[in-house]
């Protein structure tokens, strides 16, 4: 068993590859294995992978059919040995000391998960993204829907690392079953699943913007794709709560949540098929989750409004509730700003 392992999907990104592995290769903790999952690359990444295997032992190539991101990452969970797993994508690389000061959180918090922060290259992060990878210095010793919903700790699974035995026993797995989004769900299990997590505020990891190819620069801000995209992991993020036995004790928080990340942006489409589609499938997720519950989730007034909209059943206008909504979620500084072009409203598929 090695200090710690680093699992590296790799799906055809070759120009990248050896700067990531390099920057693996060269931690100043030494007792680290690398484990490369070769999903079904065609661009030579997988035989770039066996080089790096064969001038450094510690790396370990998995060749398999063409899975997906999740899938890849799957594997690499399977396959580790180390007693603290990390994620790094193939495009992204690591601070010198990225693994030994992650590894001396864990040995300090004795937590099963530690989330930390990260820089962008070679642009700088958007305002979002600043504060999405800045971390406070905290420890959570039970679960609380604030690691999720307040904290700078998701998304990117990439960021979030856990003690391998502790994660295999959880039972918490990415989701093979969803394009887009999977760090989200893998998120919204892992933490309720945590004895204890640690935030961190040290940025190790070096994430890279606006990869041609990736999800993340292929998805336009706010499109009917992405939030399509946005509804299926809402979806699975309740169906995933209400398996787990979390909706009657945090249900409120998770529907408000659900507002602000997608039925908001889906009340502000374009009318059209679309937008019929998102309402639809919203509609069926409250009917399924929430309307059997709303006598006990005690929801604030403006998110109430915001699912009667979605069920159908809102006897107030729909431009007067999400105005309510939106001022009562962000403020009226937010608004003003958003009107007179100066940024605005972090809501949605906004981000």
């Amino acid at each position: 068993m090695c200090r710690a392992s680093v699992v590296v999907p790799v799906y055809n990104v070759l120009p990248y590859l050896d700067e990531c592995l390099a920057s693996v290769c060269a931690q100043t903790l030494s007792d680290v294995e690398v484990v490369c999952v070769d999903d079904g690359s065609t661009d030579g990444s997988g035989q770039a992978c066996e080089a790096w295997a064969s001038r450094d032992a510690r790396v370990r190539v998995l060749h398999k059919e063409n899975g997906g991101l999740s899938s890849a990452r799957n594997a690499g969970v399977d396959a580790a040995r180390g007693t603290y797993l990390f994620f790094l994508d193939a495009d992204d690389a690591l601070e010198p000391d990225a693994l030994e000061r992650i590894c001396a959180a864990f040995d300090e918090t004795n937590a099963d998960v530690v989330t930390f922060g990260a820089t962008c290259f070679p642009e700088a992060a958007t305002p979002w993204l600043e504060r999405c990878l800045s971390p406070r210095e905290v420890v959570y010793e039970q679960f609380s829907p604030a690691l999720l919903l307040s904290e700078s700790s998701n998304p990117f699974a990439w960021r979030t690392a856990c003690k391998r035995d502790w994660l295999v026993t959880s039972g918490v797995r990415f989701d093979e079953g969803v394009r887009y989004g999977e760090d989200t769900i893998w998120h919204f299990c892992l933490y309720p699943a945590s004895r204890r997590t640690a935030l961190v505020p040290d940025k190790v990891y070096r994430y890279r913007l606006n990869r041609a190819g990736s999800l993340m620069s292929s998805d336009a801000k706010g499109s009917a794709r992405r939030v399509a995209d946005h509804v299926t992991i809402v979806e699975h993020v309740f169906a995933a709560w209400d398996a787990a036995g979390l909706l009657d004790t945090w249900g409120a928080e998770l529907v408000g949540w659900s507002v602000a990340y997608v039925l908001y942006a889906a009340l502000r489409q374009p009318e059209g098929p679309e937008r019929d589609e998102s309402l639809r499938r919203l509609k069926e997720l409250y009917q399924r989750y929430v309307v059997p519950r709303q006598e006990r989730l005690r929801l604030a007034p403006s998110v109430h409004q915001m699912v009667l909209l979605a069920l159908g059943t809102c006897s107030l206008p729909a431009g007067a509730v999400c105005l309510w909504w939106r001022i009562h979620e962000y403020g009226i500084v937010d608004l003003v700003q958003t009107v007179l072009g100066r940024g605005g409203s972090r809501s949605g598929s906004g981000e």
